[in-house]
């Protein structure tokens, strides 16, 4: 027997040698987690700033848009915002603890705030009138029977906008936002604008139309710069560019019109502010959403499903074995460095800039593909596969979009201008194209295309940057 035993020793050593002396090379490096960056852990201390008072901030009326008819807007959203705190708390309350392993807790599903039941319906979203702004005086003019049925059915909603939007706006910091945290969702009013203002075209009151479009882009700019959240920031966005659309539409239909307000237009076509389209807020709490976020996750919790975790022999050691190779600090800096890194990149213009979103995203796409890599790193190998899957650190999409509506400011003004006088040859339109530098989109680096068959403008979206395809762009007729 003892020289069965000596003769299996070696087979056993060959066999099981090398992988356990490997997973001790790999346990050694993952025995001790770093400290957290101390520019993230500043961000985890954030407390909540001075916020406007309630009546002074539109937010909150906003939100409560479509409050039934018998209720106050505002009143309404701060309810909803009260509701979405308590939602916060919930999720915060539902993660476990790293202090109990083994604890099972059932983390709550994603949910909205009750009072959303209540919210009114809305009648300018049955039909198809006005889906595309930039063709919306034409529909508008075939179906005004229907425009003008949805202009007073919808009143109280256009009342209430009306009341609030020169006010100013500032979204609630959510001290435990999280990301299936909720958001607000204020119903898309742009579409209900846009046939008032093609109704007033139509009508011949192209003052009136023309003091309604530059008060709801003047408010959707500060929804824009007043926005705490990513999707906030981009629903704002999504309204400043429906609101150009708008306008070049208007351009096109109405040129004599345009024009004679040309003066009006003008004023109202300021040049976008970095302050307006920052985007250092939205980054920064999606750092702190993603920290908090690597901070309470252990490897048995995240990959394996919360109710499997009872106490027993498995979980434990699954734990063991596998959980030594999660650093809950290393994955928070992990998530918080490519942000970082977004935060310099728009701190640069030009071709600096370009290239530098280029390379990032480039390299993103990279690390996607990198999983062998990723999963064989020598120290928290479980938070870089973590970080590669669940990163929100990829702002290619509205940075275009954000970059986009510098663009179209840009290419409204130029067509602006080209009303001045007699209407110019093609040639000399394409001569005042090419010598305009101001015309170079932001992120794309190129300028606008010149159709001499259809005399319009517009933007192609970037190719090789991979952006949504489906964002309509702006055309704009000379």
């Amino acid at each position: 027997m003892r020289r069965f035993l000596m003769l299996l020793k070696w087979p056993l050593i060959i066999v099981f040698g090398p992988p356990l002396l490997g997973y001790l090379y790999w346990l050694s490096g993952n025995l001790v987690d770093p400290p957290l960056e101390p520019a993230v852990s500043r961000l985890l201390e954030r407390k909540v700033a001075a916020q406007p008072k309630d009546e002074q901030n539109a937010y909150y009326d906003l939100a409560g848009l479509d409050a039934p008819d018998d209720q106050e807007p505002q009143a309404w959203g701060r309810t909803w915002q009260e509701q979405a705190l308590k939602i916060d708390q919930q999720i915060e309350a539902a993660v476990p603890s790293q202090a109990r392993p083994t604890e099972s807790k059932e983390r709550t599903p994603p949910q909205r705030p009750r009072i959303e039941e209540s919210k009114r319906p809305h009648h300018f979203l049955k039909g198809t009138l006005c889906q595309q702004a930039d063709d919306c005086i034409a529909k508008v003019a075939e179906n005004s029977d229907e425009a003008e049925r949805i202009i007073a059915a919808d009143a109280v909603l256009l009342r209430r906008f009306d009341s609030i939007r020169d006010r100013g706006y500032q979204e609630p910091f959510r001290p435990l936002y999280r990301f299936d945290s909720p958001l607000s969702s204020p119903p898309r009013i742009e579409r209900l604008l846009a046939i008032r203002f093609a109704v007033l075209i139509n009508n011949g009151q192209i003052d009136q139309a023309l003091e309604h479009w530059a008060k709801e882009m003047a408010f959707h700019e500060r929804r824009v710069r007043g926005s705490e959240y990513r999707e906030s920031q981009l629903r704002a966005i999504a309204a400043m560019h429906r609101h150009h659309a708008l306008l070049a539409g208007f351009i096109g239909a109405r040129p004599e019109s345009a024009r004679t307000h040309r003066t009006v237009l003008d004023a109202a076509l300021s040049p976008l502010g970095g302050e307006v389209l920052s985007l250092d807020r939205q980054i920064d709490n999606e750092i702190i959403a993603a920290a908090r976020m690597a901070l309470d996750l252990e490897f048995g919790k995240q990959y394996g499903t919360i109710t499997d975790l009872r106490p027993g022999v498995m979980p434990r050691v699954k734990d063991f074995f596998l959980g030594r190779f999660y650093s809950s600090n290393s994955t928070a800096n992990l998530f918080a460095a490519p942000h970082f890194k977004w935060q310099e990149i728009l701190k640069l213009s030009g071709t600096a800039y370009r290239d530098a979103v280029r390379t990032k995203r480039a390299e993103l796409l990279k690390q996607k593909g990198d999983i062998v890599e990723t999963v064989l790193h020598y120290h928290n190998p479980i938070g870089h596969v973590l970080a590669q899957v669940a990163s929100t650190a990829d702002f290619t999409d509205i940075l275009y979009r954000r970059d986009d509506l510098v663009a179209e400011r840009k290419l409204l003004r130029f067509a602006i201008r080209m009303l001045e006088g007699t209407p110019l040859r093609n040639e000399q339109t394409q001569a005042a194209i090419d010598g305009d530098p101001e015309l170079v989109h932001p992120l794309s680096g190129v300028k606008p295309g010149f159709d001499g068959t259809q005399r319009t403008l517009s933007y192609d979206p970037p190719a090789d940057l991979g952006v949504d395809q489906s964002y309509r762009k702006i055309v704009v007729k000379l």
